[in-house]
């Protein structure tokens, strides 16, 4: 029986059509994210626990992955989760102690430096009133029991009299010139009176109030008459390094620097300039100070870093500006490792924002139910509560790095206005980040009382 000639027509266009769909779905088509999330989960390490004291059999991966890296930058989808801080204190005791690292650094500003030193050093004052007096990213109370655990965690091991190497911490932001200002006043105090006084009267403006709160015209006299101190105490090294030591004029010096800087990025910040300006400066800024606490420390043996921030100021890159972890990037390449942190729903802590500005309550946001357009959906598809994908080994696998290198959406979250979908940041993962711990379900930080 001979078929019609329409009839044979149809039937090839049928067949072509149909050999059209299987290659779609063979060799190109888009997954689902059920397909993405069984692909993802054959390169996932679970996570036992969030909560320190657990051992650190789960976190043995890192062993090998860290073991040539320079600079372990900690980061978080938002300031305020409780499990975010609990698994990046996990890390630190994990790197600490089974990875000989021994120089920490925070989002929290450099001046700060010194009163958290000389309660985990020293053990002067008390762990409470440290916290209490500390803010991270140049804004964020820092006053937790979350804080308040770590901060003790670092007293109980730098007091322990078999540990010969002990911890050292450092803050790297540059918003505040108040604190930098009191240790360069407090450093000429008793080794030269009239520095000390000249000083202490040309820093008053800066010492007094927040540099944000300055007018642009005051701070551009301010900066002048920085850089002039900053020559006056270049000029009198020899005299000050004699009357105390090499290192406590370094240290002094780079405190100068930072008032200095911090001037500089409050006019970044001012009318003058726009956004991308004043990020770009942030970002290097930063970037300056992990390179300078390096170099410092490097001179004790200490040539390694735990760094920990957010999520966007450690991405190793940015299409808004130039990050942190790009600047170290750049410069450390592969020995600057960018480790994200991402969660599904639960509960944070942010300051509210509205057209009015910034709050200044800290206050209680919960994300009932994780929306399935983001990146953390996939993992979530997994039912691995807790785990963590490093992105270069993972992506040996083509299906892996597929997904990887696709545009997605990841939480961003520091200030919080009560919708969702306005702190989302498109990425891709495998170009963003050298790795990813998720936490699917988490709650807001715990205030002190």
């Amino acid at each position: 029986m001979k078929m019609k000639r329409g009839n044979k027509a149809l039937l090839i266009i049928s067949v072509i059509i149909i050999l059209g769909l299987v290659c779609l779905g063979l060799f190109g088509g888009k997954l689902s994210p059920n397909e993405e999330a069984e692909i993802i989960k054959e390169k996932l390490v679970p996570l036992n626990t969030v909560e320190v004291g657990n051992g650190f059999e789960d976190l043995k991966v890192f062993k090998d992955i860290f073991k040539d890296k320079q600079i372990i930058a900690l980061g978080g989808a938002t300031y305020g989760t409780k499990e975010f801080f609990q698994i990046k204190h996990r890390m630190l005791e994990f790197l600490v102690e089974e990875m000989g690292y021994r120089t920490f650094a925070m989002d929290v500003d450099f001046g700060r430096t010194e009163l958290i030193n000389n309660y985990i050093l020293n053990g002067e004052g008390n762990a409470e009133n440290v916290v209490r007096q500390t803010k991270i990213n140049g804004g964020y109370s820092w006053s937790t029991v979350e804080s308040l655990e770590l901060i003790e965690w670092m007293r109980k091991y730098n007091e322990d009299s078999n540990h010969k190497e002990k911890i050292k911490f450092y803050g790297i932001q540059v918003t505040n010139a108040e604190d930098s200002s009191n240790f360069v006043i407090d450093y000429l105090r008793d080794i030269d009176e009239d520095l000390y006084k000249k000083f202490d009267g040309e820093l008053d403006e800066v010492r007094g109030r927040p540099v944000r709160n300055i007018p642009t015209s005051e701070l551009r006299r301010e900066q002048e008459k920085v850089e002039i101190l900053i020559n006056i105490f270049n000029e009198n090294k020899e005299k000050l390094v004699k009357s105390t030591s090499e290192e406590k004029y370094e240290e002094a010096s780079k405190y100068l620097q930072t008032i200095l800087k911090s001037i500089e990025l409050a006019i970044y910040s001012g009318p003058e300039h726009n956004i991308k300006e004043a990020l770009n400066m942030e970002g290097k800024l930063l970037a300056d100070n992990i390179k300078w606490i390096l170099d410092c420390e490097s001179k004790n043996g200490n040539d390694k870093i735990v760094l920990w921030s957010g999520n966007q100021h450690i991405s190793n890159i940015s299409k808004d500006y130039k990050t942190m972890g790009y600047n170290l990037k750049e410069m450390y390449k592969d020995k600057y490792y960018s480790l994200a942190l991402e969660f599904h729903q639960g509960s944070f802590g942010a300051y509210p924002i509205n057209s009015s500005g910034v709050g200044s309550e800290y206050e209680i946001y919960n994300i009932e139910e994780g929306n399935p357009q983001l990146f953390s959906n996939i993992f979530n598809l997994t039912e691995i509560s807790n785990s963590f994908i490093d992105f270069k080994s993972s992506s040996q696998d083509k299906d892996v790095k597929k997904i990887l290198s696709s545009s997605i959406l990841m939480h961003n979250i520091i200030f919080y206005n009560g919708y969702e979908e306005d702190y989302y940041m498109k990425l891709k993962p495998i170009d963003t980040f050298d790795g990813l711990i998720f936490i699917r379900d988490t709650n807001a930080i715990s205030k002190l009382k």
